[in-house]
């Protein structure tokens, strides 16, 4: 939320803000059963969140494998209440399973809007991006290369553009999607 913020991101800092007070909802929820179980709670330390990002997509981009590893951790749990037996155990995560399933939902269309808009601006502004067609490489990564040919950086994208239906027109598919956008 913070890091949004000082870059004037205030709606995705809200957003961020928002989800932050469910968290600790979360957490007072699984205190709430434990401590009615009649089962010690110990809290242990958590480390800082990380502070810095390459952009709000990279950003929502951890958010959404923070969520995948969220469902994950559920799921174990889920798993060793059913075959201890603990049926109050497993009917109070059927709550949280049916919640991942939102949240997980939810950070993917955020990723997914976050993306649309990215591919938006370049789209509406290639010819300022791309100066010459020749130049262009692989699809979904991003190359810097000196005077000399060297590498001086890449950056290969985790999935977008990486397939399409229709290879001969790769972005066809975001024609009716991009006027959702404005």
């Amino acid at each position: 939320s913070i890091w949004l913020r000082e870059r004037d991101l205030a709606g995705f800092s809200s957003y961020m803000q928002t989800k932050s007070q469910e968290e600790r909802g979360h957490a007072d929820r699984l205190i709430a059963y434990l401590v009615d179980s009649d089962e010690q709670v110990e809290l242990p330390s958590v480390d800082a969140p990380q502070r810095s990002w390459t952009s709000a997509q990279t950003l929502f981009d951890d958010v959404y494998e923070m969520e995948q590893a969220v469902t994950a951790s559920i799921n174990r749990i889920y798993s060793t209440a059913e075959k201890a037996g603990e049926r109050s155990a497993t009917a109070m995560l059927d709550w949280f399973v049916a919640e991942q399933l939102q949240e997980e939902a939810e950070a993917r269309f955020v990723r997914k809007r976050l993306r649309l808009a990215n591919m938006k601006e370049v789209i509406s502004k290639w010819n300022i991006y791309i100066v010459n067609n020749k130049c262009l490489t692989q699809r979904g990564a991003t190359f810097l290369i000196d005077e000399s040919n060297n590498l001086l950086y890449s950056f290969y994208s985790k999935g977008l553009l990486g397939y399409s239906d229709n290879m001969a027109q790769p972005l066809g598919f975001l024609e009716p999607l991009l006027s959702d956008i404005d």
